[in-house]
C-alpha cells in the first residue's frame, strides 16, 4: 500500500494539515472550540505555500527526508 494514502486531491497529507493545525492552535492561545477554523486555515495556508514555491520532481521510495517539524495528534 502507498504511503501517500492519506494524501487528499490537493496533495496535502493529513500530518501535514494536522501539524500546521496545531501549530495555528498555539498560536492562537489554544482556544478550544476552533478545531474546523484551525484546520481550514491550515489547508488554506498550505495550498498557498504550494502555489508560490514550485513542487520539486517526487522523490524516490525511503528517498524523502523526514520532517524537520514534528507531526503532533490533532483531531477535529
Amino acid at each position: 500500500m502507498s504511503k501517500r494514502a492519506n494524501t487528499s486531491e490537493n496533495g496535502l497529507t493529513h500530518q501535514e494539515i494536522a501539524a500546521v493545525a496545531y501549530s495555528i492552535f498555539e498560536q492562537n492561545g489554544q482556544i478550544p472550540g476552533r478545531d474546523v477554523e484551525n484546520w481550514l486555515q491550515a489547508e488554506a495556508q498550505l495550498r498557498e505555500e504550494r502555489k508560490r514555491t514550485p513542487q520539486s520532481a517526487s522523490p524516490s521510495r525511503g528517498g524523502a527526508k523526514a520532517a524537520t517539524r514534528p507531526l503532533l495528534a490533532y483531531s477535529t
